[in-house]
This record gives C-alpha cells, sequence and structure tokens, in this order.
C-alpha cells in the first residue's frame, strides 16, 4: 500500500491546491465510520 508520507504530501499538494480545506478535528461522535473512510482511500488509491 501507499505510506504515510506520500498520502500527506498528496494531501498538503490538495490542500494548497484549494481542493480540500483543513480544518480543527472534529468531535469523535462526529467522525465517518472507518468502512467508510477506508474504500474512499481504496477508491483515491485507484485513481493515481
Amino acid at each position: 500500500g501507499q505510506s504515510p508520507a506520500v498520502v500527506r504530501v498528496l494531501l498538503a499538494d490538495l490542500i494548497d491546491w484549494g481542493h480540500i480545506r483543513a480544518r480543527p478535528p472534529v468531535p469523535v461522535a462526529e467522525h465517518a465510520d472507518m468502512d467508510v473512510l477506508r474504500k474512499v482511500l481504496d477508491g483515491l488509491e485507484a485513481k493515481l
């Protein structure tokens, strides 16, 4: 799989380009389900 460093650099670039917005961490009750996050990450990796 991808290393965390690669993901961090990708996220930093996306923030710089204005594609995503950095914000403070959300409360635990608002966290997305880990299974959903895994599917999103898998989808992003499939496009790389």
